[in-house]
């Protein structure tokens, strides 16, 4: 992915897991913090400023991201993936552009906060860099 595309993916999985986490967990808390998360990645991504993206990409970016949330990963992991993802986007962008991503960082590291499992975090910084390599 190059990097508008990376920085759209990311986002737009911010708001899509949050959905999930809203959807299918037992816990009212972690089920406030999924919306959370979806809220914010939802509006992070209709703001950030993005050059127009082709068809091709919107369809790449979608299959990412729903493979990503089909696959037998818990969503700690996920969540994992997801903040050292932001993080990565966000120490490489205008502080304009960190004031977008900032919400979603802190919506994502409230719902992992919440799980009680802890997630290998170098293992998803690798992950990231795989899915966003595909």
């Amino acid at each position: 992915m190059n990097t508008s595309t990376k920085i759209f993916a990311t986002l737009s999985m911010s708001a899509a897991l949050g959905k999930k986490i809203q959807e299918s967990e037992d816990s009212e808390t972690i089920k406030g913090l999924g919306k959370s998360l979806y809220e914010a990645g939802f509006e992070a991504t209709g703001k950030y400023p993005f050059p127009g993206l082709k068809i091709g990409k919107c369809n790449q970016i979608s299959s990412a991201v729903v493979g990503l949330l089909s696959s037998p990963k818990f969503p700690p992991d996920i969540l994992s993936m997801l903040i050292a993802g932001l993080t990565d986007i966000h120490a490489k962008c205008k502080p304009e552009r960190q004031e977008i991503i900032d919400p979603v960082i802190y919506c994502a590291q409230a719902c992992l906060d919440e799980y009680s499992y802890e997630p290998d975090h170098e293992a998803a910084f690798e992950n990231y860099l795989q899915w966003v390599s595909a």
